[in-house]
């Protein structure tokens, strides 16, 4: 299983346990002081928690928090002592890295509804300011009826709006956009150009760019032309060259004449996809995940569900750093997390 870490400076660790992952100022991980945890709750990250059709990105971090709230996951989180724990529910479905392991390619009407519930995705977080910058199989969830969530925020960056860009250089490396690594200042562009190569790896069974060694991957990224699969349509070879166009000035998404973002849902390759019912969660899933119940985990790698979960050790230095007063009425359960 490809688990490429993403490359970012921050002082968190993210480690994944199989059945419910915290976090804490150390790390993400399971922990036995987790009072809500039951074999059907998540706990997820200090950024952000899960985006689905339907449901707003919440997050403490930023206020975000309006959308369908009826349908959004349940959610809660725990001061634990000297930990901090967000509580998820739990996505049976497993992620899109471990499903294409198992069909080796998707089709492409599979990888247009996917393709077209991220964008969904991607284009609801920079209206809020917020451009994703860790896009890849990996971090897309398929709920238990098919329908994709969006998870991991832990290389998010907020504040991107009316032209506000960031120079940081993270990411995970077969996705990174040219401009990061060419040092420039960038904003939303990045999450398109990654959306280009993971829907390349989702038609062509494989990544566009590939070396031996990073530097060679991120040379290959800045000057190699992309090589495409005869079996694709006209029209997927089209939103495919249009979103890994080199230069974010002329990339699908980006170009203010062209409508920016919304050029992308009148794309030829989405002429299909209804938006507006898509949104609403109507359009039928082209895969339903195989789950015998509510606590199967068997859409998940045995590397994962067979590791043994360990609680970081927190050194007390840097907890007395900590304003503690900045997590005062932190602890708070949904309705429905104390119910299931």
């Amino acid at each position: 299983m490809n688990t490429t870490p993403g490359v970012c400076v921050r002082s968190l660790c993210l480690v994944w346990s199989p059945m419910c992952l915290v976090w804490s100022p150390m790390c993400l991980v399971w922990s036995p002081m987790c009072l809500v945890w039951s074999p059907m709750c998540l706990v997820w990250s200090p950024m952000c928690l899960v985006w689905s059709p339907m449901c707003l990105v919440w997050s403490p971090m930023s206020g975000i928090q309006e959308a369908d709230r009826s349908a959004c996951v349940p959610a809660g989180g725990l001061r634990a002592g000297d930990r901090l724990f967000f509580v998820m529910e739990y996505v049976n479905g497993g992620d899109l890295m471990f499903q294409i392991q198992r069909s080796r390619k998707f089709d492409e009407a599979r990888s247009r509804f996917y393709a077209a519930e991220v964008t969904s995705a991607l284009m609801f977080l920079h209206h809020h300011g917020v451009i994703y910058r860790d896009l890849k199989l990996d971090n897309i969830l398929l709920d238990a009826e098919g329908h994709c969530k969006l998870a991991d925020f832990g290389m998010c960056k907020e504040g991107i709006l009316n032209g506000v860009t960031t120079t940081t250089f993270c990411g995970t490396p077969d996705y990174i956009a040219p401009e990061i690594l060419q040092e420039l200042e960038y904003g939303p562009s990045v999450d398109w150009w990654a959306l280009g190569v993971l829907m390349y790896e989702m038609m062509a069974g494989q990544p566009p760019f590939e070396a031996d060694n990073e530097d060679d991957l991120f040379e290959s990224i800045l000057h190699d032309d992309v090589l495409y699969p005869v079996w694709l349509s006209k029209e997927a070879v089209s939103i495919l060259k249009a979103f890994m166009t080199k230069s974010p000035s002329k990339r699908l998404g980006c170009v203010l004449t062209h409508g920016q973002e919304e050029a992308i849902k009148v794309h030829p390759f989405f002429k299909e996809i209804d938006w507006v019912m898509l949104e609403q969660r109507r359009i039928k899933p082209p895969f339903k995940p195989r789950i015998k119940t509510k606590r199967d985990v068997n859409n998940f790698d045995q590397d994962f569900t067979r590791e043994e979960p360990i609680l970081t050790p927190v050194e007390d230095t840097i907890i007395k750093q900590i304003n503690q007063e900045e997590f005062k009425g932190f602890s708070y359960f949904g309705e429905e997390t104390l119910t299931s």
